[in-house]
């Protein structure tokens, strides 16, 4: 895992305890941030969300060319913006509500993991996510073939190569609930929920 540069951290406004962070983690297509979606709808006031995908700060390579050139240094941690990131994460919290921060990078940051009140991991296998990424909108019949080309050579290797291996130590210190994503939605929504309702009186406690 990597420390990336956090910046200072913002005071919450006096008298105003800072929200607790809960992370939603997993590989990219497995729906992550559908989950989310149900899951700030069922607790509006109590959650803010963020997706790790608003911070993406690299430039984006056409998978064609990518697949050229048989190079996607867009899928490493380096290309998101942690910084910013960070600071939308203190914001979100300065009101006192959780922040459910998204995203299938997140578990590559050090700081993230251990401010982490509670970590989430939706899990499946790549030819699931695959198809889920492949399935977010209509395209032609040779992009959908590029896309999962793509995500076999270079989006599910990077996850194999900086998150599998922070999720089996989490995993060994019990320290993330792992989530089937073969699971129907309703029955993902209202565990994730269970989990979300004990972190948020856990942090009412303190």
């Amino acid at each position: 895992m990597c420390n990336h540069n956090a910046g200072a951290r913002r005071n919450t406004p006096q008298g105003v305890a800072r929200g607790p962070l809960m992370l939603l983690c997993g590989p990219s297509g497995v729906g992550k941030s559908s989950l989310a979606v149900l899951l700030g709808a069922e607790r509006p006031d109590e959650l803010t969300l963020l997706s790790q995908d608003t911070f993406f700060g690299g430039g984006f390579i056409p998978y064609a060319d990518a697949l050229r050139c048989g190079q996607a240094d867009m899928e490493e941690p380096a290309h998101i913006d942690w910084l910013s990131l960070r600071e939308a994460v203190r914001a979100a919290q300065s009101d006192g509500r959780a922040c459910l921060l998204e995203g299938h990078m997140l578990l590559t940051d050090d700081a993230l993991v251990e401010e982490a009140s509670l970590i989430l991991f939706l899990d499946a296998p790549s030819k699931l996510c695959a198809s889920r990424r492949v399935g977010r909108r209509l395209r032609r019949e040779a992009e959908n073939a590029e896309i999962e080309e793509y995500y076999s050579r270079f989006v599910w290797p990077a996850y194999d190569q900086y998150v599998r291996p922070v999720l089996e130590r989490l995993r060994e210190a019990n320290r993330v609930i792992v989530m089937d994503a073969n699971a129907p939605p309703s029955d993902l929504s209202h565990a994730a929920l269970i989990a979300i309702d004990a972190a948020l009186a856990r942090a009412a406690e303190r």
